[in-house]
């Protein structure tokens, strides 16, 4: 895929995922082709195996592409090859769960399909869960994950509500 070409997926599927995060799309799986279907299924076992902390079985060779091209949120460098996602799942130990709530795959008639997600993270840091939700854009291309960025929808911090001020609670004079 060209650089010209990858430009104008990612400014279309932009687009795509600012509707279906502001709820436009409403089903929790929209996929009309064979190929859309399939990348949603490759993209939600690949999130299972983030569950096992496993670096290995996260950038294994039968899911992830030699060369894939990943940010796991906007503020991070973008980071390119299997080597460097394993390092990356290493160094992430605290997801504990992580759900995916709604997907939209858009297929491109050369193999190319965009999935569009959203996902539920769970992440334990030093001893406290925090639940965010997190928007995904993936992109599929031979059976593989070849592309992979993450954007915060949420900042990540504690939970909101109990007295203010309190430790998880919402800062003095905001309830």
């Amino acid at each position: 895929m060209t650089s010209h070409a990858r430009k104008g997926w990612v400014a279309v599927c932009g687009v795509a995922l600012v509707l279906a995060l502001a709820g436009y799309v409403r089903a929790q799986t929209v996929a009309n082709t064979p190929q859309e279907r399939a990348a949603i299924e490759l993209v939600r076992q690949w999130f299972a195996a983030w569950q096992t902390g496993d670096p290995d079985k996260i950038a294994s060779a039968t899911i992830v592409g030699d060369n894939i091209v990943f940010q796991g949120t906007p503020t991070e460098p973008v980071r390119m090859g299997r080597a460097a996602l394993r390092k990356h799942v290493a160094r992430l130990r605290g997801a504990k769960s992580i759900e995916v709530t709604q997907a939209t795959a858009i297929g491109g008639s050369s193999g190319t399909t965009v999935v569009l997600l959203k996902r539920n993270l769970t992440l334990s840091i030093n001893g406290n869960e925090i639940t965010t939700p997190i928007a995904a854009l993936v992109r599929v291309e031979g059976g593989k994950v070849q592309e992979w960025r993450d954007y915060l929808i949420e900042p990540l911090g504690p939970a909101r509500g109990g007295r203010p001020g309190a430790p998880g609670g919402p800062p003095p004079g905001r309830q």
